[in-house]
């Protein structure tokens, strides 16, 4: 996935159980990553280095919520297990692995923005 896809499958997760309302703030979750990415501390499962790197300021970030077309592009990405990304990480993916990664859904999402295969 590419990082602006990254960053935003990040805080889907990290928000997941604040929005399912089984906890009042993320860090409260106790499996959830939002604590040890919000101290920027590791906690012995999670390694905050890949993600503060990208995004010190987490608390923010996390604040910023996510857009419905957003939380619904993850939701039916996660239905189909079709991969996630923008036009350049697919063609990134697929020449790296000398294959088509995107399938139909590729094709799909490229006519509806207008992008030509």
């Amino acid at each position: 996935m590419d990082e602006d896809y990254l960053l935003t499958c990040a805080r889907y997760v990290e928000l997941n159980t604040f929005g399912a309302r089984l906890t009042r703030r993320p860090e409260n979750w106790e499996w959830s990553s939002a604590r040890a990415h919000l101290k920027g501390c590791d906690d012995g499962i999670v390694k905050v280095a890949a993600l503060l790197d990208r995004m010190p300021d987490w608390r923010t970030f996390l604040a910023g919520g996510l857009d419905e077309a957003s939380m619904e592009a993850i939701r039916s990405h996660g239905r189909t297990g079709h991969p996630l990304g923008s036009t350049k990480f697919f063609d990134k993916m697929e020449a790296i692995l000398e294959r088509n990664v995107g399938g139909v859904a590729r094709l799909v999402e490229n006519w509806r923005i207008g992008v030509s295969s």
